[in-house]
């Protein structure tokens, strides 16, 4: 067997192995038992995505519910966009102020506190709204999202 021969059997043999190798990971990623992904720290999160599931007129109540809470924390993002700058101006500050730098992460833990608790508020709000249905669809949503393309709320039943 000469060079040639012998260089393409070695990429041959690599081929394959690579190929099977991308194959089984395939298949083990569709069969795997994973674990449900973690829920998002802000629980209004997603939810425009899954409004877009749900019929015409109980997908624009809803969001038009969501509109009304973004309009409300819209401040709030602001203010956490200051106090990460602020965090931001104490790391680079020479000398370091250890309890400035602690003053602006407490400052940022406690904004962050609150707008969950905000969060967790309108998510009890918005859920008192959904039917029972919407809430075991909106359930399964959290446990597998999705990250195809969007389909409508009743398309292909059973297939969550």
């Amino acid at each position: 067997m000469n060079k040639f021969n012998r260089g393409l059997m070695i990429a041959l043999v690599v081929s394959v192995a690579v190929n099977l190798l991308l194959l089984g990971v395939g298949i083990g990623h569709r069969l795997g038992d994973h674990a449900p992904p973690m829920m998002h720290p802000n629980p209004m999160f997603g939810l425009i995505r899954f409004a877009e599931t749900l019929p015409e007129g109980r997908r624009q109540a809803l969001l038009s519910q969501l509109d009304t809470y973004r309009q409300t924390a819209r401040p709030a993002y602001r203010e956490m966009r200051e106090l990460q700058n602020r965090l931001r101006r104490e790391i680079v500050a020479d000398p370091v102020d250890p309890q400035a730098l602690r003053a602006a992460l407490d400052a940022i833990q406690s904004h962050v506190q609150t707008q969950q608790e905000h969060s967790r508020d309108a998510f009890i709000q918005l859920l008192l709204t959904l039917s029972a249905e919407e809430r075991a669809a909106l359930d399964t949503r959290m446990r597998h999202p999705r990250h195809g393309p969007r389909r409508a709320f009743d398309d292909k039943p059973g297939r969550d």
